[in-house]
């Protein structure tokens, strides 16, 4: 990569390497790293109920699912061990080569938790299992608790604004409060009130500019999403010393312009953070020799003959998980940070259509993605320091729409990390199309957990007082649990 395509790509904070503010002091490090999943999961196959309830259980789930629903076929849970000699040799859910073959074959039940897992995911299996992860059922945005009655009759009052619409219902999930569309994200917000925390600021993102990260006083650093893309910014580049030298004096240009001199101050501030990541992206561990859950090297993308599917994994997703375990190793060691947000994405999800040949892919590149970074953390001794959670806009309809699901609610997400204390978290719903939990006639399940009440319990465990929750999420006060459970 070229630097000065390099600086074009960088989004600073404008308290880069401000001094520590000892209100914002901590003694440790961790980070939050939220993997958002772009277009409304259809997390209803990611996890499957399993149990025999008339209401909550597999039959009526697969009734209102139609032909979307995976077959009740349990599967064994392979022993995914993070040790480096392990290799998985048959794919669980392999059938014929085909995806959609693959992505209905069956569930890895997990006991005690009414739920299955799909059948392209054995890592997350795995994960959960072993108690890194947490399943949150059916979370969604929620301006207060409610029911199809009070839906019904005050939806003024309950229902959040332009609901199922994506854009909409995503920037809840930036802000965090679910009627206010237009307020800074709850993760800038959080960058505001801990201004000296980092030299580097809060919030980095690895998938361009989220308004999740943009507060009053602050913004992400936006980095590329490609590790490889810091590989040709060497200081000791001769062939770079002139051009830096001549950047270096225009940066330093001042004028009676105020327009003017803060583009300069901009432009000084990447010169820094380029120059910040030239000195330290060398030093951050290599994961090449760690083994992935096929016997590759950890990062590696696995081609078709290795996943025996029909169809690519893009990698965007596993290829922005390695640039942030990198990251996190330098900034924890080298640049000696105490906190930091990082945010990843994962694109294609609004399955309106082919949701059978399409769904399959994402939910194999997000169990691969999360199991080789969870075993990147454990690598750097860093599993109990970083909690990685999912998002997404909303969840889709239980009903088929006969080629896909549509725009939808209440939804599952993933928490992963050393930390969590809880195999299940929340209520699996009655699955009755146009049943008491259905605002709709059509599968849209209203949500018993809200996003605020989510993202409140990750945020205490990153550190953030009580005192600040009103500020980061003021409809939490409507609800009586505020910390969910994740965490021990």
């Amino acid at each position: 990569m070229k630097r000065r395509d390099f600086i074009k790509s960088v989004s600073l904070s404008p308290l880069l390497f401000n001094s520590l503010n000892a209100d914002n002091n901590f003694s440790d490090y961790k980070a939050l790293v939220c993997v958002y999943l772009y277009g409304g999961n259809d997390a209803f196959n990611m996890f499957v109920p399993i149990g025999d309830d008339t209401k909550s259980g597999y039959n009526n789930y697969a009734k209102g699912r139609s032909d979307l629903a995976i077959y009740d076929n349990p599967l064994t849970i392979p022993n995914l061990g993070f040790i480096d000699d392990y290799k998985l040799s048959n794919n669980p859910y392999h059938v014929d080569n085909s995806s959609s073959s693959a992505y209905k074959k069956g569930y890895y039940p997990i006991d005690g938790s009414g739920m299955g897992v799909n059948g392209l995911m054995p890592e997350v299996a795995f994960l959960i299992k072993s108690k890194y992860i947490s399943m949150v059922t059916n979370m969604g945005n929620l301006i207060k608790p409610s029911t199809k009655t009070l839906l019904t009759t005050k939806p003024l009052e309950y229902e959040p604004p332009f609901l199922f619409a994506h854009n909409h219902q995503r920037r809840v999930q930036y802000t965090g409060i679910a009627d206010n569309l237009n307020t800074t994200g709850w993760a800038g917000r959080l960058g505001d009130s801990w201004k000296g925390v980092n030299s580097l600021g809060l919030n980095i993102s690895f998938a361009g500019t989220s308004r999740m990260m943009i507060g009053d006083t602050t913004q992400a650093i936006s980095l590329h999403k490609s590790p490889q893309e810091y590989k040709s910014m060497e200081l000791a580049n001769t062939n770079h010393k002139s051009r830096r030298d001549i950047f270096k004096i225009l940066s330093n240009l001042s004028d009676t312009n105020s327009y003017f001199n803060h583009h300069q101050s901009k432009l000084q501030e990447s010169l820094n953070l380029s120059d910040t990541m030239a000195t330290n992206w060398g030093l951050a561990k290599d994961f090449s020799t760690i083994k992935d859950s096929y016997g590759n090297s950890l990062f590696n993308i696995p081609a078709t003959n290795v996943t025996q599917l029909d169809v690519e994994l893009k990698g965007d997703l596993i290829e922005q998980l390695e640039a942030v375990a990198k990251m996190i190793d330098i900034s924890s060691n080298t640049l000696s940070q105490q906190r930091q947000i990082y945010y990843v994405q994962l694109g294609g999800f609004d399955t309106h259509s082919s949701q059978n040949q399409n769904h399959p892919k994402l939910l194999r590149e997000l169990s691969l993605g999360l199991w080789k970074f969870q075993k990147a953390l454990n690598s750097m001794n860093m599993s109990q320091k970083v909690t990685t959670f999912t998002m997404s806009d909303f969840g889709r309809s239980l009903g088929s729409n006969g080629d896909g699901t549509d725009h939808a609610w209440g939804s599952n997400a993933i928490v992963m990390g050393g930390a969590t204390n809880k195999i299940k978290v929340g209520e699996i719903p009655d699955w009755t199309l146009g049943g008491d939990d259905d605002i709709s006639n059509k599968g849209r399940i209203i949500p018993t957990i809200s996003t605020e009440q989510y993202l409140a319990t990750i945020t205490k465990w990153f550190g953030v007082d009580e005192s600040q929750m009103d500020i980061l999420f003021p409809n939490l006060k409507n609800f009586e649990t505020k910390d969910i459970g994740i965490f021990g």
